[in-house]
């Protein structure tokens, strides 16, 4: 488990396997900077990245484990074809972004989750 909160964070992709974090299964880094993820975590299960400055959707194929996902309150505007690397994704929320999607694309990110099985609210 690793809490970040409330720093001035730019980047956490120093958060990898081969600096040590290979186990690491939970990180919270809420109240940050954070522009860009690219994670490689094989045995992350949760991130939290709510309240940061991301614009473009973390790649999610380094985390191979992720179940929750949390990028609430950032600067999202498309999120559907990352969202299908998280494959045992459970959990995830994107409220308070700036999602604006044309009704084609809405369409084929409503068909990326429903592919992902039951996903919570």
């Amino acid at each position: 488990y690793l809490n970040l909160d409330k720093n001035r964070l730019c980047d956490i992709d120093l958060l990898h396997e081969k600096n040590g974090f290979a186990r690491l299964q939970v990180i919270k880094c809420r109240f940050n900077l954070v522009v860009t993820c690219d994670l490689v975590l094989s045995s992350l299960l949760e991130l939290n990245l709510a309240y940061n400055q991301i614009s473009i959707f973390p790649k999610l194929g380094g985390l191979p484990q992720l179940e929750v996902l949390i990028l609430s309150n950032n600067l999202l505007t498309e999120t559907w074809e990352r969202i299908k690397e998280a494959k045992r994704l459970k959990r995830i929320d994107l409220s308070f972004n700036q999602i604006d999607a044309l009704p084609s694309r809405l369409q084929a990110g409503i068909l990326a989750l429903s592919s992902m099985g039951q996903v919570a609210d």
